[in-house]
C-alpha cells in the first residue's frame, strides 16, 4: 500500500462515518395564540319561535365558520409528521 493511500484511508473512513451521523430532532412548532382558543359554547334559542331558532342557527353557523377557519389554519400550518 502506498504512503498516499495510507494517509487517505483514515480520511475516507471518517468522511464515510459522518454521513451516518444523526441530526437533532426537529422541535415542535409553536402554536399561535389564536389557534389555542377553544371554540365558543353554543347558546340555545331564546324561545321556541321560528324567528328565534333561525337567528340562533345563523349565529351557530357563523361561530362554526370562525372556529373551523382557525382549526384549518393550524392544520395547514403544521403538516403531518
Amino acid at each position: 500500500m502506498s504512503s498516499l493511500s495510507r494517509r487517505l484511508l483514515p480520511l475516507l473512513c471518517a468522511l464515510a462515518l459522518t454521513g451516518c451521523a444523526s441530526s437533532p430532532a426537529p422541535s415542535a412548532p409553536t402554536i399561535p395564540a389564536s389557534l389555542r382558543q377553544p371554540c365558543p359554547p353554543l347558546t340555545p334559542p331564546a324561545d321556541g319561535t321560528g324567528a328565534a331558532v333561525l337567528r340562533t342557527m345563523l349565529e351557530w353557523a357563523a361561530l362554526y365558520r370562525e372556529c373551523a377557519a382557525r382549526v384549518e389554519g393550524w392544520r395547514v400550518a403544521s403538516p403531518p409528521p
